[in-house]
C-alpha cells in the first residue's frame, strides 16, 4: 500500500509506516491562503527531498541565515534539499501546492554503490537547497504525482523503481561537487558486543552482512557506518581479519593441511585463504607457518 502523506506542518517527514521499501510521498498544500504564512522546519533530518511545485506561488526561502529564494515559483520548478542540520524557513504570500518525495539515506547509499561500486562509510549530503528544472527529475516526479493508494496500476513496485531512479539522478547531480558528509555515531557497546560475539562464534562459516546488521536492529548501510566508526574497520574487513587470526592459530598445528585450515577459518578454498592471507600479512600461509616453526625452535 502506498499513501501520499498530507503534511500538517511544513516539510514534516512522513511517519515510518508510510515509507515504501525505498521512499515516502507527501503533499504540502493550501489552495485558499488568506494571509501571509511563515513556516519553519528545524531539527536533524537525514533524508534527501525532491519537491515539485504544482501551483504558481510567491515565497521566500532561507536555509539557516542564507536566503536561497525570493519571488515567484512557477509550476514545474523542482526544489532539491539535502539532509537538514540547520533550520529551513519560508514565507508564503500566495496559495501553494507542493508534491514531495522523501529519499532515505539507505537508498542514496544503494545508488552510490550501484554507480561507484562502493558503499559510503557515512551519511551523505549530496545537495544543500537547489532550484532546478532538470528534465529527468521532472519526468520522474510527474510519474508519481497522480498515484492512487495502490501506487497506480503498476503497484507499489512502481514507486520503488521511480524512487531509485530519482536517487540515482541526485547522486549524478551531486557528483558535480564534492559531497559533504554528516558525523557518524559509533555503534553502541551492547549491540557491538553482540555482533563481535556472533562473528567469533560463526567465523568458520559464511557470515552475511544482513545477519549482523539484524543483530543491531539497523539497515545494512547504517550498521556498516556505525560499525566502522566503532572499530575502525568495515564489517567485511573486520571479519576477514578475524578469519586470518583464526587461520594463524590453526597453522600453529603443523600437521593440519592448508585446505582444512581454510575451511575451518571460513574461507571457501585453500587458494582463497592464500590470497587473503598474503594480502593482509605480506606472505603465504605455508611460509608463515615455516617462519613460526623456526622461531619456535630458536626460542626453545
Amino acid at each position: 500500500m502506498v499513501r501520499i502523506h498530507e503534511e500538517q506542518d511544513w516539510r514534516q517527514t512522513p511517519p515510518s509506516s508510510l515509507f515504501s521499501s525505498r521512499a515516502a510521498l507527501s503533499r504540502w498544500k493550501n489552495h485558499d491562503l488568506k494571509s501571509t504564512l511563515r513556516v519553519e522546519s528545524s531539527g536533524v533530518d537525514e533524508h534527501h527531498i525532491v519537491s515539485l511545485i504544482l501551483r504558481k506561488t510567491t515565497a521566500d526561502l532561507s536555509h539557516g541565515s542564507k536566503l536561497v529564494h525570493r519571488g515567484e515559483l512557477k509550476p514545474g520548478t523542482l526544489v532539491l534539499s539535502g539532509p537538514r542540520s540547520r533550520p529551513i524557513s519560508g514565507t508564503f504570500y500566495e496559495s501553494f501546492d507542493h508534491f514531495r518525495v522523501y529519499l532515505p539515506q539507505g537508498l542514496i547509499a544503494e545508488c552510490c554503490e550501484s554507480i561507484s561500486g562502493a558503499i559510503p562509510d557515512r551519511p551523505i549530503e549530496l545537495l544543500g537547497t537547489v532550484y532546478t528544472k532538470d528534465r529527468y527529475l521532472l519526468e520522474l516526479m510527474r510519474a508519481l504525482v497522480g498515484l492512487d493508494s495502490e501506487g497506480g496500476w503498476l503497484g507499489p513496485g512502481f514507486v520503488d523503481a521511480v524512487a531509485f531512479a530519482l536517487s540515482c539522478r541526485l547522486v549524478a547531480l551531486g557528483q558535480l561537487r564534492p559531497p559533504r558528509t554528516l558525523p557518524v555515531v559509533p555503534l553502541a557497546f551492547p549491540a557491538l558486543n553482540r555482533v563481535l560475539e556472533f562473528i567469533e562464534a560463526n567465523i568458520g562459516r559464511e557470515i552475511q552482512l544482513s545477519e549482523i546488521a539484524n543483530l543491531s536492529g539497523m539497515t545494512r548501510v547504517n550498521f556498516s557506518r556505525q560499525f566502522k566508526a566503532a572499530t575502525g574497520q568495515a564489517p567485511y574487513r573486520y571479519i576477514l581479519s578475524r578469519r586470518i587470526e583464526k587461520a594463524k592459530s590453526l597453522l600453529l598445528n603443523g600437521s593440519m593441511p592448508l585446505s582444512v585450515v581454510a575451511l575451518e577459518a571460513g574461507f571457501c578454498s585453500q587458494p582463497h585463504l592464500t590470497t587473503a592471507f598474503k594480502k593482509l600479512t605480506g606472505t603465504t600461509p605455508s611460509r608463515w607457518r615455516v617462519v613460526q616453526e623456526v622461531n619456535s625452535r630458536f626460542s626453545d
